[in-house]
């Protein structure tokens, strides 16, 4: 089983994650929301284990829909603001965030958007919710038990979405 894909000889079996259709797709379902704020930020570390393809997502759908963006590489600690839609794949960032809200007190939702990556439990807790795309890593792990105990075959990307 590998997280990401990479090219592989046709005789590998693999259970992978796709990153840069889905995260797209995942963007372009949002955009109603994303574009009633002023601007998109996305905090994108360079050379970091973050998928570039993300990050070329993220452009493609900003210059698709028009969207008003930046991208920064990292998250600036009392920096939130309203209006504005924040996107980070970086849990210590998105805590950081939330907790800039809560002080300022900004409504999430209302005042400000914050899009996640990776759903987790505790992320459909906090807030009232926090808006997350994410792979369904319980499904990547059903098939790659299946190709070991069945020692058959198996190649598949998971969408992230």
């Amino acid at each position: 089983m590998i997280d990401r894909h990479l090219p592989l000889a046709n005789d590998v079996s693999h259970v992978t994650q796709e990153f840069y259709h889905s995260s797209y797709a995942a963007f372009a379902q949002l955009a109603p929301a994303i574009k009633s704020f002023k601007k998109m930020l996305y905090y994108h570390r360079p050379n970091s284990d973050t998928p570039e393809e993300i990050l070329q997502a993220f452009q493609q759908f900003v210059k698709d829909f028009k969207v008003r963006h930046a991208i920064l590489p990292e998250y600036i600690p009392g920096s939130i603001e309203a209006g504005y839609v924040y996107f980070t794949i970086n849990n210590a960032e998105l805590w950081m965030m939330l907790k800039d809200a809560k002080h300022k007190k900004l409504k999430l939702g209302k005042d400000l958007g914050i899009l996640s990556h990776n759903d987790e439990i505790v992320k459909e807790i906090i807030f009232d919710g926090i808006t997350t795309y994410s792979t369904s890593f319980e499904t990547m792990a059903e098939r790659a038990a299946e190709f070991i105990l069945h020692r058959k075959k198996y190649r598949k990307q998971f969408p992230r979405f």
